[in-house]
């Protein structure tokens, strides 16, 4: 059975691999903070997550997600381990990466989004495996 946040987190993920790049205000707290393990950065705010989403863009050409396992945690949390396939702007190369996802959320909204390059070290950060 799926829950109301993986399913808010999968029209996310299907929105993205669209090439939608509007924030949805309804699905992300105004003070999100997002850790990107691919920029080795933490952006905060609308503002600042739209900035993440402009670098993506300008070094890849692709970049869709693919959700493999999500599971719910005690505390609320939602890990997401799956895939991201992406083709870089200037080189052309095409990589499929394992990559996790662990959020946090305030009330419906996502209010904390981490990346991780590997599906472990997601696994670590949940504290399960």
């Amino acid at each position: 059975m799926t829950s109301k946040r993986e399913e808010l987190i999968h029209d996310l993920f299907e929105r993205w691999n669209a090439g939608v790049r509007e924030i949805d205000r309804e699905a992300i707290d105004p003070q999100a903070v997002l850790h990107s393990a691919m920029t080795n950065s933490t952006y905060q705010g609308y503002d600042e997550i739209r900035r993440w989403m402009d670098e993506i863009d300008e070094q890849f050409e692709r970049w869709e997600l693919s959700v493999e396992e999500s599971r719910e945690l005690s505390d609320g949390s939602l890990l997401l381990l799956g895939q991201v396939n992406f083709r870089g702007r200037a080189s052309g190369v095409e990589f499929d990466q394992p990559i996790g996802w662990l959020l946090r959320f305030s009330g419906e909204r996502v209010s904390e989004m981490r990346n991780f390059p590997d599906h472990q070290r997601a696994l670590d950060a949940a504290g399960t495996d």
